[in-house]
């Protein structure tokens, strides 16, 4: 049950309050969800290769390694033009700014994990941490402080000031480019990466569903079952009780693609 009413908004009211609903969310799960029925019901390999090419772009390089493990918990190094290259291809997830994202994640998941204070928790229901929370939130309840050293880059700040013109413009390009690729590339895989994101929001915090390595002040678990569908962020009991760590696998099987791709894509130090 929602008990701390200053985090949640009515629904009504933040469609009303946020532009980023109407103009990035709604469009991204209508037009996203038209997509996948089209992928499914008329399949192309073209189809197949735009999807799979936005899956890398916006899931594996956007959120997993930017906003995630690159700016949320700093487990690796990236010379400039990949950093922005990141933030670019996290701005098409369209599931906030940079410098929004981080602190979020880190003040209020990791740091008040599975309490009243973690926004999407599934301790407030199930249905609330899959999707319901994007929502509800209220966006000024986020404070800044929690990215303050993101606050400090530059091209982070650029990108969460103009976040939205951002996603809109590249958007408008892609659909130039070919209507096909903005469906697949673009609205698909940022579906994809919203919900595969919830699922572990919400099925990882439910320790009935996995196992734990580590004894940690939250309910996460590792839910192996879910990797073919969230991949690496199914060892979600590991990350949390090594946040530090760019790659969440411990034991060998334990196997995390988006670690290995971020061992290929950081600067050596």
């Amino acid at each position: 049950m929602i008990t701390e009413h200053y985090m949640f908004t009515p629904i009504r009211k933040n469609l009303i309050e946020t532009p980023g609903l109407a103009i990035i969310t709604i469009p991204t799960l209508l037009l996203g969800s038209w997509a996948f029925y089209s992928f499914i019901s008329d399949y192309s390999n073209i189809k197949l290769l735009y999807f799979l090419l936005g899956y890398l772009i916006i899931n594996i390089i956007g959120v997993t390694a930017g906003l995630h493990r690159y700016y949320s918990h700093k487990t690796f190094t990236v010379s400039k033009w990949k950093e922005r290259f990141m933030l670019w291809a996290a701005t098409l997830a369209g599931q906030g700014s940079p410098v929004w994202w981080t602190a979020l994640h880190r003040g209020y998941h990791h740091k008040h994990s599975d309490t009243n204070k973690d926004f999407h928790s599934p301790i407030h229901g199930f249905w609330h941490s899959f999707i319901l929370w994007i929502f509800r939130i209220n966006q000024s309840s986020v404070n800044f402080k929690y990215a303050a050293d993101v606050l400090r880059n530059k091209d982070a700040v650029w990108f969460s000031t103009h976040y939205t013109k951002i996603w809109v413009i590249s958007n408008i390009a892609f659909a130039l480019i070919s209507f096909d690729f903005f469906l697949y590339f673009s609205m698909m895989a940022s579906l994809i990466t919203l919900l595969t994101y919830n699922l572990a929001n919400s099925l990882t915090h439910y320790s009935i569903l996995g196992y734990t390595n580590f004894k940690t002040r939250d309910n996460s678990t590792n839910v192996p079952w879910l990797f073919p569908i969230i991949l690496g962020e199914c060892w979600h009991n590991n990350h949390h009780a090594r946040p530090g760590n760019k790659y969440f696998g411990i034991k060998w099987w334990e196997i995390d693609p988006a670690g290995l791709f971020i061992k290929i894509f950081e600067d050596i130090q």
